[in-house]
């Protein structure tokens, strides 16, 4: 299986890349966005990632990028489709035809606020030499640490606080 594709957050200019995350920043799933169990690629096992924003010490998602299709419409703009639509004939298990959206769609420049908590450890790139940890309260940054070197080991065994 190909490692799903992670999830970004913008920090002052830069980008970087979240490793994992005590605590969900954003399920489109939960959120009613897409269906789940939505899937196109190994690639979004999850079927979708996201790209966040840090924006006054708070934090808002960007971007999000789904298998579809939609099952609403999210912050006022329908989503853009990534790749074809298609339509369906009509067949015995249709009443009628329609249209049916394969591949991916994605919302640009959303800024949507996070209103949730979690510990997120990020890298910039994928040798681990700059590691961040932020703690997110309500969707405010309220702690970041640089963290260094990376360790290897599963989240939940490494990163206990007592």
């Amino acid at each position: 299986m190909t490692r799903q594709r992670k999830d970004t957050i913008e920090l002052d200019g830069e980008t970087w890349f979240i490793e994992w995350s005590q605590g969900v920043l954003f399920d489109p799933v939960h959120e009613g966005v897409m269906e789940k169990d939505a899937f196109v690629a190994t690639s979004a096992w999850r079927g979708y990632w996201c790209g966040f924003r840090l924006v006054d010490g708070r934090l808002v998602l960007d971007d999000l990028t789904f298998a579809g299709p939609p099952k609403q419409v999210l912050g006022g703009q329908p989503p853009q489709p990534v790749f074809e639509t298609h339509t369906v004939p009509d067949g015995p298990f249709r009443a009628s035809s329609q249209e049916v959206l394969t591949g991916y769609f994605r919302y640009r420049a959303l800024g949507l606020p996070i209103t949730r908590s979690a510990l997120v450890r990020c890298s910039k790139d994928a040798t681990f030499a700059r590691d961040l940890e932020l703690d997110f309260r309500d969707g405010a940054l309220v702690d970041r640490r640089a963290v260094w070197p990376w360790k290897p080991g599963p989240p939940h065994e490494q990163f206990l606080r007592p």
